[in-house]
């Protein structure tokens, strides 16, 4: 196999490790969005209301990082394509019909952010509020971007030889 075309099965392997990493962490996300979607927003929550708000912000986050910073970026390289920013991934994603709307995403990394560097006690029901309305869209992209990759990137077979 030449040089260029094992640089091309290692991409297309990353890729798919990426894929089922975030698939992984969208099912904990997903575990945890049942619990607390019932719940409701209140001044005061218990330690275990605490708990399940706390690990699906968390959830979120990690999910969000894994499908911004490993499957986007792994899936650009496969497609030979250079996004360099955040807001140039976003909409070339858009722009190839892996995910419908930009914007989803922007608020998804706002939202990443927030839970990351600014997580104050006075704004959690915010947060809490957000991660709630968010975490099905952030599901929603992980499913399109996952059918994107299997049907226009489907892995090569193991080539027999020459």
């Amino acid at each position: 196999m030449t040089t260029e075309g094992n640089r091309r099965r290692l991409q297309r392997a990353a890729l798919q490790e990426h894929l089922a990493l975030v698939e992984q962490s969208a099912v904990a996300l997903r575990h945890s969005l049942a619990k607390c979607a019932p719940m409701e927003l209140k001044a005061e929550y218990t330690l275990e209301e605490l708990d399940h708000f706390e690990a699906l912000s968390a959830r979120f986050a990690r999910t969000a990082d894994l499908y911004t910073q490993k499957l986007l970026k792994s899936l650009f390289m496969v497609l030979g394509e250079d996004a360099v920013s955040f807001l140039d991934k976003t909409r070339l994603a858009e722009k190839l019909a892996v995910i419908d709307d930009a914007e989803d995403l922007a608020a998804i990394r706002d939202l990443r952010n927030t839970i990351a560097h600014e997580y104050a006690v006075a704004n959690l029901n915010e947060v809490f509020r957000r991660t709630l309305a968010l975490s099905g869209t952030l599901l929603n992209i992980i499913a399109s971007t996952g059918r994107y990759a299997r049907e226009k990137l489907p892995p090569r077979p193991a080539s027999g030889g020459a």
